[in-house]
């Protein structure tokens, strides 16, 4: 067969404007993504392996081990005041945030996957609570369903989490 007789697809055009986001659902069904540059990793949390803390704030669930690496584990819909987790399954799924040397798990409902999204297309959110506001970089609408674009740096330096 002749080379020059294949068709090949036109590669998609990458634009600098497209960025790649974990989605996940927090309770009461709430979608939000955040940035995968943030994202160190994502795992299935027996629920066993959390180590509560006592005298901790609401949000903080305790600690996690992760390749003997200890890490807090914080309920992100806790965080940001938008509910709370039920831990009341066999594994919790975590995502792992790192901002330079540091990383915090939060657990999450679940994890949707990645998704391609253009940071041009994100609105100011409203009808939001104020609680939530410091922590978002936007929202923008995919499939008829609101999606909040979270801010990792900000979720990072919440007051909750200067301990």
């Amino acid at each position: 067969m002749n080379q020059s007789t294949l068709a090949v697809p036109a590669p998609r055009a990458l634009t600098t404007l497209d960025t790649g986001y974990l989605r996940v659902t927090l309770p009461n069904n709430i979608q939000a993504v955040v940035p995968m540059s943030a994202v160190q990793e994502v795992l299935a949390l027996p629920i066993h392996r959390i180590t509560a803390i006592p005298n901790m704030p609401v949000p903080v669930l305790g600690l996690m081990n992760r390749r003997s690496q200890i890490l807090w584990l914080v309920d992100l819909a806790n965080l940001l005041g938008v509910g709370c987790l039920e831990l009341n399954r066999q594994t919790q799924p975590v995502v792992v945030f790192k901002q330079g040397n540091t990383l915090v798990g939060f657990a999450v409902t679940e994890v949707e996957g990645m998704i391609s999204l253009n940071p041009d297309t994100f609105q100011v959110p409203t009808h939001t609570p104020p609680s939530l506001l410091p922590y978002l970089q936007g929202c923008t609408v995919q499939n008829g369903d609101i999606i909040l674009v979270l801010n990792p740096e900000a979720i990072l330096q919440a007051p909750v989490l200067q301990i």
